[in-house]
């Protein structure tokens, strides 16, 4: 099942463990913007697990919430993570 066909299938707010790929994560490692091709060659991808609370789907990302603000009335994310769905790679839903 593709990334988009899970989410579909999952109500808002719902806690998800996310891993996903970075084609070329350079964090740290002072790589500059024209010797990222040369690094990512070099150095392969790097995976994460993300954890948050699903938002929703938009322009082919996954944003997750995090941080809910539960003493506004709306119970606003202060945190938000936008993960491309062509770099996820599993999706855990959490339980609560």
């Amino acid at each position: 099942m593709t990334p988009r066909a899970y989410l579909k299938k999952i109500k808002s707010n719902t806690p998800l463990i996310v891993t996903w790929m970075d084609a070329a994560d350079s964090y740290g490692v002072g790589v500059k913007v024209a010797e990222l091709s040369k690094w990512a060659e070099e150095n392969g991808p790097t995976r994460y697990d993300t954890i948050g609370f699903y938002m929703g789907i938009i322009n082919e990302r996954c944003f997750l919430g995090f941080n809910k603000d539960n003493s506004s009335k709306d119970g606003l994310y202060r945190g938000v993570a936008e993960i491309p769905l062509p770099m996820i790679e599993h999706i855990h839903a959490l339980q609560r």
